[in-house]
């Protein structure tokens, strides 16, 4: 028998309801999971609030519940399970091992309550519960980094929904905490680089502080170093870091970081194989660096190669297809770009049937419909403007 028990009857009736959990996590019967949890609500049901082992029952009855909910989303459960976690909030000592479990294990709750109901009071009482987890914890315990993870992952949804930047900022700085007292070997750690990577572009993005970017790209050389050279991440990490040093180019003008994102894309091309799914996504990276190249050197031939590298992704993308329909943009812009330096109307036509076809082929929902309405327009009145073909003004004013 264990210390934690006063009643060593009870710490019997309650070690039951364990075994019946423990059958239910080997073979996922709900069944035993509803024994576990009908036998831990009665023992609970007896307990005197001021027991010693009242937090311990209290949480793993709670977590009962809140496993039963995963699997019958009735919210029942989790509400019961916020109930009786409030309730040990209530009774622990704070500061006490139990009551920073129960502060944790609400803001589960909460968390995962408010991703069902959506309602703003339970993401915002998660944050301020993991905010408490947090500052409950010693510096050094092993747990924190997974503390701070929960609230960092809390804020950013907020972020999302609320677009306060406070809420990325005090994210930020947490991942930042989390760096600092994760070893380099963590299983984790390329998860809290890659999140404090998202955070500093998402940052940058709404500042255009050059500090988050140049952050962004520090980390994401460290991820890359510390990823094996086989890791099925790496390619993604690759990219991003190509896309940072892309940002940061049309930040600076700074036209090696352009260069080495070009190199980058280069050997993702070459080390896609042509079946893969993920080559049409590559071949478009690569284009569009090649076009901001072209852009700077007016080199024909950088552009031409830059078409050719979309026309092969639009052979192997699917007809429709998210990949398809933004190769197909692509090209036309990129003909666009060649008509604007060349004059040569057979460009601006093969633009307009590009975005013709592109804007068939999108859902009437799409987001990117009225920008490619919009370019579809202006290049219909440039063709006029040149053969004083009215139908290129009817087709035009259709799409006003």
């Amino acid at each position: 028998m264990s210390d934690l028990f006063e009643n060593k009857e009870r710490e019997i009736e309650f070690a039951g309801g364990g075994i019946y959990f423990y059958l239910y996590q080997q073979s996922g019967d709900l069944t035993q999971l509803d024994r576990a949890i009908e036998i831990w609500q009665e023992a609970f049901n007896h307990m005197e609030h001021d027991s010693s082992e009242f937090p311990l029952c209290l949480n793993m009855l709670s977590y009962g519940l809140n496993e039963r909910f995963e699997h019958t989303q009735n919210l029942s459960d989790l509400n019961e399970a916020a109930r009786l976690l409030e309730l040990g909030l209530s009774v622990c000592e704070v500061g006490s091992s139990p009551f920073v479990q129960c502060l944790n294990n609400l803001g589960n709750v909460l968390s995962i309550r408010y991703e069902y109901t959506q309602d703003a009071a339970d993401q915002d009482r998660a944050i301020q519960l993991y905010g408490q987890v947090a500052e409950h914890t010693p510096l050094d315990a092993p747990e924190l980094p997974q503390q701070l993870h929960n609230l960092c992952s809390c804020l950013l949804g907020r972020f999302v929904r609320t677009k306060n930047i406070s809420d990325l900022n005090r994210a930020i700085r947490a991942w930042e905490e989390i760096l600092a007292s994760t070893s380099v070997d963590s299983q984790y750690r390329s998860m809290h680089l890659g999140n404090l990577d998202n955070g500093l572009r998402m940052r940058y993005a709404l500042t255009e502080n050059i500090a988050d970017l140049e952050r962004a790209l520090e980390v994401l050389s460290i991820l890359i170093q510390e990823t094996p050279l086989d890791s099925l991440q790496r390619p993604d990490y690759l990219n991003r870091f190509s896309q940072a040093l892309l940002t940061r180019y049309e930040h600076t003008d700074k036209l090696s970081d352009l260069d080495s994102a070009i190199l980058l894309w280069e050997h993702h091309v070459e080390q896609t194989p042509l079946a893969s799914a993920d080559r049409p996504a590559r071949l478009n990276f690569l284009a569009y660096g090649l076009s901001k190249r072209y852009d700077r050197s007016k080199d024909l031939p950088t552009l031409e190669r830059a078409i050719s590298l979309l026309e092969e992704a639009l052979s192997l993308a699917p007809s429709g297809s998210a990949i398809s329909l933004h190769s197909l943009s692509n090209l036309a812009d990129i003909f666009r770009t060649r008509y604007t330096d060349s004059n040569d109307l057979s460009d601006l036509e093969h633009a307009i049937s590009l975005l013709e076809l592109t804007i068939a082929q999108s859902p009437v929902d799409s987001p990117d419909l009225p920008s490619l309405k919009r370019n579809l327009r202006n290049a219909l009145l440039k063709h006029y403007a040149i053969t004083s073909n009215e139908d290129d003004v009817v087709r035009a004013n259709k799409l006003a």
